[in-house]
Parts: C-alpha cells; structure tokens; sequence
C-alpha cells in the first residue's frame, strides 16, 4: 500500500493536515503501520488524541504504538497510550522474541520513566522464552547506568492493574494541557486515578487550570495514594485562583495527617493562607502546625499570618537528615535549628521559654545545632536572654485582618474589623499600619483607633507616635484630614507633634497640603466613633440586613461629614433599613442635608415616599460638586424638591411638590428655576410640566409613623405593620397606600392586615389589584380579587384610562395572573375601546406571549362578581395555617373561587389540620371538577387531615381532572399517591367503588405513580377488596375525633375507640370472624351485613369489656 496523506502528515507532526485526513485512518503500509504508529515513532505526541481510532491496533510482527514510544523513550507519548498496555508482540524483532511488552522493551532500553508508567499494568508478563522485564533490564546490552530501572523492577510482582481507558487518558492530557474544549471533550470519563492516585481535578489543581476545575467538579474530594486532595495541589504551588473553587475539600487531611495549609506554609504560598483560614489550628499526625512548615522551611511572610498557632508543640519524635527532634518541639526551635532569625525574631515573644520532651529550651537548640551550617551570631544574640513570660497569640484572622489593612484591602478590612482595636507588642494599631501605607480608605473604617500612641520606638518613630504623625511624615494629605480632628495635639515621647512630623520628613514630594492642614494644629480633639457605629455604616453600605440589625443600637453617630448610617440607606436605596433606623430620622449633616434630600440627589424614590417626613427642611450650608468638569454650587436653603428637579427625577418630584412647593434658596432660586437651569442632560419636559405652576402653599410633612407603616408594608415586616395600624388610609402625594406598596413589592403577609385599604385608588385610579398585576405578584392578586373590575381614571405610560388588572398583566406578560383576573375582568375596554385581548397582542415587550394569547384567544363578556374580600382572607389564612385567622373570618366559610375551591380545600391541599375542625361548615362541598377536600388530602397522604374529612367518604368526582377520568375516589387517589395509612383509613368506606373507566382502588394501587417507593402495603391492603362498605361518620362526629386526635387532652387510648365511627367506645365484637370490634350502635347496623374487612356474613355480635 502507498503511503498515505495521513501518514505523511503523521509523520511530520501537522496537525492540521491530520485532521484533513482523518478519513484515512485505520489504514496500514506493506509492514502494517498505522498514522499513530508513525506519529509516535517521531514523537509527535499532539497527533495522538486525533488518531484514537488506531489505538489498540498491531503491525505485522504484533507491536503497537506503544510498543514504538517506549523503545524510542518517549514519555509523553506512553501517557497518551496506556490504553495498550498488555498487548504483547507476536513475532520477533530486533532481538526481541515474540511476547515481548512494552515494558519489556523500556527495560532493556533504559528508560526508567516509561518503566514507572507502564510497571504498574505490565509487571509479571513473560515472553515467550519465560523472560521478564527485569530479565530484560538486568540482561541489556544497551549501554548507560540502568540503577534506575533495575532498582524499580528489584521486586517486580505479578499483579496488574487493568489499562486505563483511552477516554480517560486523554482527559488526563488535556487537563495538563489546559486544554478546556478537550477536557469538555472527555469530561464524561472523570474518576479516573493513575496509578499514582491523581485525578484529572488534582492535575487541574496543580497547574492552576481554573477554568478545567470547574468541568471537573465531580472529582472534588478524592485523593490520590498520598492523601492529597487537588486543593492540596493547588496550595503547594501556590494557584490561590483554584482555591476557592476546591472549598469543599478544605480541612481534609493527607496519609500524614497534613491540610492543604501546611503544604501552602511549606512553599511559602503567602497568598494561600487567608483563603485556607478555617485549617489554622490544625495538627498533622505528628503535631506539626503549618506554622513549624513556615518556620522549619523559613517562610517570614507565613510566618506573619500564621502567628495565631504560636505556642503549639509537636506530640511525636521526628527524625530528618541531621537531627532527631522529640515530642515538644515548637517552631521557635525549628527555626533557631535550621537558623532563620527573622523567624526567631517574630516568634521569640510568643513562644520564648518553652522547654520539649527532653527539657531543651530554644537556646539549648541554637547551641547544639551542629549538624547544621551557617552563622549562627543573630540567632544567639536573639536568644541569649530567653526568657519564660509570653504574650499570647493573635486570635485567629488578626493577622489576615492586618494583612488586609497593610496592603489596603477593603473588602478585607471590613470582613475582619472585629479584630480592630488590636496593638502589638510596640503599640502599633491596624490604624497606624494604613495611615503608614497611604491606605485613605482602610483609614476610615479605622477611626475608632484614633488617639492610641505606640510603646515602643518602631521604624524611626519614638514611643507615643500616633498614626497622624505617621501620616504627615508619609505625606498623606487625606488621611490628615481624616485624623486630625482625633488627634491633633498628641505629642510623642520626644514632645513632637504631627506638624514637626510633617516638617521634619526626610521624604520627597509637595507637603504644602499637608503643612496647611497642620498649620494651625489645636489640642482640642474629637472622642473616636466607637467601632459599632462604623460597622453600623459598613453593613448599611454592603446592604447586609443583618448586620444592621445586629449593630442597630448604635445608630446616631455622625461620621466627619456628618452622614448618618440612615442617609447612606437613603442614597443607596436600602428601604428595607429604613425603618431600622427611624432614629435619625431629622438630622442633618455638615451642609445641613437629610436623609430625604439624599435619597431626591440620587432619584430613590421609594427611599423619598419613606423619609417625606423630613420634606420642608432645607441646607444651611453651600454644597459644591463636579458635574460634566464643571463646579456646580447647591446654595444654602437647597431642599429635596430642588435636588430631584435639578437632577431630572420627576417620579421624586411628583412626590415632593405637595410639601416643598415655593420654598427658596439662599438666592431666592425655587425648584423650578432649578429644573430650568440644570446642567444635567437628558429630558426635562415632565419635570418642567410638572413644576410648571409650582405654587407656595404646601401641605404639613405625614408623621412619621405612617411613613414607617409604608415601609413594614414594603419590606413585608408584619409586626411593624400592625405596630403602626393606627395609620392605614394614609396616602402618599401620589395616593398609594401600605397596601399599594405590599401588593407591588408581593408581600402578601401584609394584605390581610391592610383590608381597610382595600378599594382604595392612587392619584391615577390605580388600584392595589392592578399594581400586583403589573409585576405579576399572582399571590397577592389571589387576597385581591374583590378589587377586580375597576378601571384606572388617567393615562399612565402606554396605559389610558379605563384600564384593568387584567389589560395590565396582559401586556405584562403575567399568564398566572391572567387566568386569575379573567373570569372577573374579561370583556371589559379601556377608554380607546380596547380588550385584554388587545393589549396582550400589541404589547412591546420582547417575550413568548403564546400562553397569554392562548388564555385571552375566547375572550368572553360574562364576567364573574368579585369575591368578597372576607372570604378571600379566609382562604389565604387557610392556605398559611393561621388559626387566629381562620377564626376571625369563619363566618364568611362557604365561598368558592372560580376553580370551585373552599378555604377547607385549601387548608386540606397543604396539611393545615388545625384549620380544617375550624371550617366545618364547608364539608362536603365540591369543586368544578367535583373534588372534595379529602380527595385532595388522599393525594398528599395527610392523616390528620383525612381523619377529619372522613364524612366526606364516598364521593366521586364529575369531571376528568389532572388524567384521572370522572368518578374518582380518595381511595383511588391515596392508592395511586401511595399512602397506605390513608388507604387502610378508607377502605371500609369506599372500597368497591369504580371510576368511570370501571377501575376500582385495587387497579390504581397497581398503576401508581412512578418513583413512589414500594407499593408492596398497598397491595396487601387492596388485595380482597370488597364491594360493601360502612356509611361514612357524620360531620360532627368525625371533626369531634379529629379535634381529640389533634390536642389529644380528651382522646381515648389508642385502639380504645370504634373503627366505624371513630367516636364511641368500641365495645361489641363482630362474629364469627373476630375481625373487627366496634360500638354497640354500628354494631346493629351492620347486622345481617358483612364484616368490612373480610367480607364475612356477620351472624352475631359478642358484648366484650376493654
């Protein structure tokens, strides 16, 4: 055969020309070798994952590819094509008789690296004159030292492991390669371990693939045969990137005890150490820290990160080249032994004067260190006063706390200011480290710091420097400003204060600000803020609800520019902090701005509607900012109205003209002057509408109280909706109501409270109904269908008056909401003539409208009268469980939604027991499809529930519902559900009866829904199903039993009571089957009858006393 293009491109390593030929592969030349044989004859091992096809395949005298890349030693090569290992060759070849394997070869050619990949599949095989491998290397003519292989195949056994798929082998390889579209390739094959134990996770992990990592997440725990994890493999070389995608494997251990921590100790892997925070503490098998890894290795950057572990001592002898060190060992010795004595240095304190198993202290090791080199002067000048007094250690993430200030962290910083207040041994506070480094904004979450001086002298600054005086030498202008309220006038222990810092700095640069702002240095000095008012602002800023709550008693403090934690909620839209932090409702900052006129300067108007309380307060001082490279001055005497014209924030507007309207600035300038002389761009064509007629007489600000009513009813906080009920009916300028805001925002706990307000409309004709269908809020719309109907009375946006709740979820795009409103709503038009119908084929929104359309494609003119809103609250306090609820309004039991459904079905659908005794009066009542309550509770297995219910036994449904023809059972329905206490609850009542497709409960419990676990109960229980049953219990009766189960103070012992009517004492035995013992009144209707159970004629009954 000619030689192929393939081949060619094979033999050249062309990649590209190989995947041109691909079609060729499979065909051999006149000496049967393939593309891959060729490829791997010249060790293009790149071309090996595109032949796959030829894997496995034989020349003429039986040799693979594998075979040619360990005769050649090529060692990437025999990784791609472990996938061969066993075959062997069947006729002789260049001295090699048949028989002969891969290893064989690797043996006698000397390539030890082949020998340990392919040793493990192939030890033990003979050729066919009885030879070995270790035959083979021991007998080589080959030249060169063969210790290597020879020593490898010393012990050569007889056990193989099987070969590795090729699928699996190639993951491998491209994972090395970070290869990502080849590692998706074979993601299927995941799971495999070398023969070495290393996933392809774990060499992810080693080379710092992150991107491999996240295809190869089902690996995430294993371990290779040392223990290690990939998290391991990530921290010794150091890829934090990795680390946090292996958090799954973080304290897990290897064969020695050892955290992927002290493997990023051992490296010195600096960066590793704040994300493997929760392994700090722990001890390997023989008491080794990942401190003594820092400390043995000297690692002074861990070293400074891992100081928490200080004082912890070894619990095992250890032996290494020179030197057998004995339980007690700290890494204070390790360091002095192995000579570091910038790790002595940050150790002594912590650890001086502790003595190991054999009484030796740290000095005792820096003399007998022998077997070590080097000069040991510094470490013996460090020890020779050893003492015994030790400062304790950091507590656990200080030192990650400082890392994070020294190299300006912020996020850092605020996840650790716990931590602040700390000063090391010389004094030095986390504040002086920022305000050292320049870091402005490290210094303000910092500030409760302020006024603390060192002990001791530290980087040329004398004891009593303070981080002003660190500041104006660093010439760092912002943070002066910053300190110098809190410090000005502290003089270190030379009597210096900050102002001769700053001109005493032998550092280069312009100090003129600096020199300025210390000009005129006081000695009057400002109290710090206490570290929980700055926490109080951080978690406002992050937007962490429980932050604030836990740091809300703190509220009040003003920062240096007189923010309140409540107008940084205001400015960044946080409504849900609002009524947290109704303290500070009032104040004022430096230029006299509110928490409103914050919210209005950055267009939050759900911030503004909450904070109208403060409308009418206006700056006391002139306000500059930079806006488009140009200064632009707010004048005292600016109010919130003015803000939000300026800015072009109409809804803020509309909101604030009842209240601020004619009010003037220092100049005389109104919000309407300011709407027409703004240099912000865009439209002002509503704002200007609107402040077109701006007028002067304004309304009184709402109180407070109502505000925060808005606020629970917008951040669905129940109880502060009922501390403030005293306010419902209050309307915002725009005319929305807590209502309004609850069905908008979908809080539907709040409804119920609010009911007062149901009916009412905002300024536009809006109604609470509309506004939850507009953000398809389908569980508030359920409590607010009494509303349905109405009609808007203004065009708002593409909407014109005469819209509905219906129009509205319509063009939405809400199906859910629609289903809801239509049987209400349909065939109603807006003022231009329009349908629901309408607007949901003519919305502009970009969406799939074809379940809306499909819903609206009939649309009808009957419409429905909407249910009265008691009832509606009935079913919703049905539907949560709430007693108290269902209680108060009991009275209006009986209404049906459009489905059909009681309150009691809801109640029973989700288990509610408590409420089913409750609603009585709705027992025996159907649904469209015919549906009672049981059935519902037979499909969801309720016990409680059906034991109530059980004069409702016996009905069938009407209709075909949910792929359940008509004439359904319980029975049916709790044999299919599979819940046999039900069943065996039932069966007396309704066993027998057949649906409309002739199938009895028996056929269902055979036919049940898949994945329902094991029927096998069932079956028993249905197996002699018979055809007569008992009459059910009347209402009364049962809901009596129910409610005695339920509170179990006046129920009978177990099995005490009859098992017809489930109320009397059962007394009267059923002869002569002895099956069933019941009361003495079901005993004389089931005379002349059969026993329920095994269908037994009864002839007599005995009188029998329990």
């Amino acid at each position: 055969m000619s030689v192929t293009a393939l081949v060619n491109a094979a033999k050249k390593g062309d990649l590209e020309g190989v995947k041109r030929n691909l079609s060729q592969a499979g065909k051999k030349d006149e000496d049967g070798r393939t593309a891959l044989m060729y490829a791997t004859i010249w060790g293009h091992a790149d071309c090996i994952p595109l032949l796959e096809k030829e894997i496995g395949m034989q020349n003429n005298c039986g040799r693979t590819a594998l075979m040619l890349a360990a005769s050649d030693g090529y060692t990437d090569c025999v990784r791609l094509l472990l996938s061969e290992v066993g075959s062997q060759s069947t006729r002789g070849w260049r001295g090699f008789p048949p028989g002969t394997t891969a290893l064989m070869i690797a043996a006698h050619e000397n390539y030890p690296e082949v020998v340990k990949l392919l040793l493990p599949h192939e030890q033990g095989l003979k050729d066919s004159k009885g030879h070995s491998a270790q035959w083979h290397a021991n007998n080589s003519s080959w030249g060169g030292n063969f210790t290597r292989v020879r020593k490898l195949l010393k012990n050569e056994g007889s056990k193989r492991a099987p070969p590795p798929p090729k699928e699996s082998v190639f993951l491998h390889i491209c994972t090395v390669a970070g290869d990502v579209e080849g590692v998706r390739k074979y993601v299927s094959h995941a799971g495999y371990q070398d023969s070495n134990g290393m996933t392809a996770l774990m060499l992810a992990a080693e080379k710092g693939y992150a991107e491999c990592i996240l295809l190869l997440e089902e690996e995430a725990g294993m371990q290779d045969k040392g223990g290690w994890t990939a998290l391991m493999h990530a921290a010794y070389n150091g890829h934090s990137n990795c680390i946090p995608l292996l958090k799954e494997e973080v304290e897990k251990k290897n064969n020695s005890g050892q955290t992927a921590l002290m493997k990023a100790a051992e490296c010195g892997q600096t960066k590793c150490i704040p994300l493997l925070e929760k392994e700090i503490g722990k001890q390997d098998s023989s008491g080794w820290t990942a401190l003594m890894f820092a400390a043995f290795y000297g690692k002074t950057d861990c070293i400074r990160h891992l100081l928490s572990e200080a004082g912890k001592q070894t619990t095992k002898e250890w032996t290494d080249f020179f030197n057998a060190y004995p339980p007690g060992t700290t890494a204070l010795m390790m360091a002095v032994y192995y000579n570091h004595p910038e790790v002595v240095e940050l150790l002594l304190p912590y650890e001086q004067g502790l003595k190991d198993s054999k009484g030796h202290n740290a000095q005792w090791h820096a003399n007998n260190g022998v077997s070590w080199g080097g000069d040991f002067t510094r470490v013996n000048e460090l020890l020779e006063n050893e003492g015994t007094e030790r400062i304790p250690p950091p507590p656990n993430g200080l030192l990650l706390f400082l890392r994070s200030v020294m190299t300006g962290d912020v996020e850092g910083v605020r996840k650790n200011l716990s931590h602040s207040g700390y000063q090391d041994s010389t004094g030095t506070t986390a504040l002086m480290h920022a305000a050292s480094e320049g870091h402005t904004a490290c210094v303000r979450l910092l500030l409760s710091e302020a006024g603390k001086q060192t002990t001791e002298e530290r980087y040329g600054f004398p004891p009593g420097t303070t981080a002003l005086m660190m500041a104006a030498r660093r010439n760092h202008p912002d943070i002066v400003e910053l300190l110098l309220p809190y410090e000005q006038g502290l003089e270190d222990s030379k009597g210096h204060n900050a102002q001769w810092h700053a001109n005493s700095s032998a550092r280069g640069g312009d100090f003129t600000r600096v020199n300025e702002l210390l000009e005129n240095e006081g000695t009057k000095r400002a109290p710090p803020p206490p570290k929980e008012s700055i926490l109080l602002h951080i978690y406002v800023t992050a937007g962490d609800i429980k932050g604030v709550r836990k740091y809300v008693s703190y509220t009040g403090y003003q920062d240096l520019n007189g923010m309140t934690a409540l107008m940084l909620a205001a400015r960044n839209g946080r409504t849900g902090f609002i009524p947290l932090l109704e303290k500070e409702i009032g104040m004022q900052d430096n230029w006299g701005g509110t928490a409103l006129m914050w919210a209005a300067y950055y267009g939050k108007t759900d911030s503004v509607r909450l904070l109208l309380c403060e409308a009418g307060k206006q700056s006391t001082k002139e306000f500059k900012i930079t806006l488009n490279g140009k200064t632009v001055t707010f004048l005292p005497g600016t109010t919130a109205l003015m803000l939000a014209a300026y800015f072009n924030y109409p809804e803020v507007v509309e909101l604030l003209l009842p209240c601020e309207q004619g009010l003037k600035d220092s100049e005389g300038h109104t919000a309407n002057w300011y709407a027409n002389n703004s240099s912000w761009g865009g439209d002002f064509a509503r704002v200007r509408e609107l402040l077109e007629n701006e007028g002067t007489i304004r309304l009184p600000p709402p109180p407070k109280e109502a505000l925060m009513l808005l606020a629970s009813a917008m951040t669905g906080d129940v109880e502060g909706v009922r501390r403030n009920l005293s306010h419902t009916r209050y309307q915002d300028p725009t005319g929305k109501t807590a209502l309004m805001l609850a069905a908008e925002k979908g809080r539907v706990n709040c409804i119920p409270l609010l009911e007062r307000e149901i009916e009412m409309r905002n300024n536009d004709g809006w109604t609470a109904l509309m506004l939850a269908a507009y953000n398809g809020n389908a569980d508030c719309v359920k409590v607010l269908l009494s509303e349905a109907g109405k009609q808007t009375t203004s065009k708002l946006g593409s909407f014109f008056p005469g819209t509905t709740a219906l129009m509205i979820a319509a063009r939405r795009n809400h199906p859910e909401v629609v289903k809801l409103l239509l049987p209400y709503e349909q065939g109603l038009r807006d003022s231009k003539g329009r349908t629901a119908k309408w607007y949901a084929d003519n919305s502009s929104e970009e969406k799939d409208f074809s379940q809306v359309r499909q819903l609206l494609k009939n649309e009808d003119t009957n419409r429905l009268s909407p249910p009265p809103k008691e009832a509606l609250i009935l079913s919703f306090f049905a539907m949560k469980g709430d007693v108290e609820g269902v209680r108060k309004y009991v009275s209006h039991a009986g209404y049906q939604d459009s489905n059909g459904m009681t309150a009691l079905m809801k109640a029973a659908m989700v288990g509610h027991s408590n409420c089913i005794s409750i609603l009585e009066r709705e027992i025996g009542m159907r649904d469209n499809d015919g549906r009672t309550a049981l059935m519902l509770v037979a499909s969801n297995g309720k016990m409680d529930c059906a034991q109530i219910l059980l004069p409702e036994a016996g009905k069938q449904t009407t209709k075909e519902w949910d792929s359940f023809p008509s004439g359904m059972t319980a029975l049916m329905i709790a044999a299919y559900f599979n819940h046999p206490d039900v069943v065996k609850l039932l069966l007396p009542y309704e066993q027998g009866m057949r649906n409309s497709e002739e199938h009895a409960a028996k056929w269902y419990a055979y036919n049940g829904k898949a994945l329902r676990g094991h029927y096998s109960q069932i079956h028993e229980l249905l197996e002699y199903e018979g055809l007569e049953r008992i009459p059910p219990p009347t209402p009364g009766a049962a809901n009596r039993r129910g409610v005695r189960e339920l509170s179990s103070s006046r129920s009978l012992p177990e099995g005490m009571t009859c098992v017809i009517c489930l109320t009397n004492p059962k007394d009267t035995l059923l002869q002569p089957c002895n099956h069933i013992c019941v009361c003495s009144t079901c005993a004389e209707q089931t005379r002349n009858g059969r026993c329920p159970l095994c269908r037994t004629p009864v002839e007599s009954t005995v009188k029998v006393y329990l």
